[in-house]
């Protein structure tokens, strides 16, 4: 779109302004699942296979759960992606440049897609289990507890 408008299209600011703050917020949302969501999982994981350590589970996990995960876990990359999507189509393109928006349309769609198909990944397989391995956890510590 740069090379078509010369940087005078009022859409590439707007694009230009939403690709980068997306971008961080993408970021940061998938930065927050792999260093410390996906680790507190394996460590859950480990804890229950190998034995429970109250020293390392607790070092390692110190205020840290799936509700904490979730309280502080926004999916707005769906929405974000709808609203620059309505912005797009308010623009009404001369006939001889339709082909780009189609073609910047149909990768945010495509993005959309990929971003709906992790969020349901999140909500219904990696929330569940890893809810299953805190429950699997807890009966752990309440039986040890209950023995001292």
């Amino acid at each position: 779109m740069i090379q078509e408008f010369n940087d005078k299209h009022p859409l590439i600011d707007i694009l230009k302004v939403f690709y980068s703050k997306y971008c961080d917020d993408l970021i940061t949302h998938i930065t927050i699942e792999e260093k410390l969501l996906l680790p507190y999982i394996n460590c859950l994981q480990n804890t229950i296979g190998n034995g429970f350590n109250s020293k390392t589970y607790f070092t390692k996990n110190f205020n840290y759960s799936l509700q904490v995960f979730s309280s502080n876990h926004e999916d707005s990359a769906e929405t974000g992606l709808k609203h620059i999507q309505d912005i797009i189509l308010k623009y009404t393109p001369r006939k001889t440049n339709n082909s780009i928006y189609r073609i910047l349309f149909s990768q945010l769609e495509s993005f959309e897609r990929d971003l709906t198909i992790h969020a349901l990944i999140e909500d219904y397989v990696l929330t569940p289990r890893t809810r299953i391995l805190e429950r699997k956890l807890e009966e752990k510590i309440n039986l040890l507890t209950s023995r001292n």
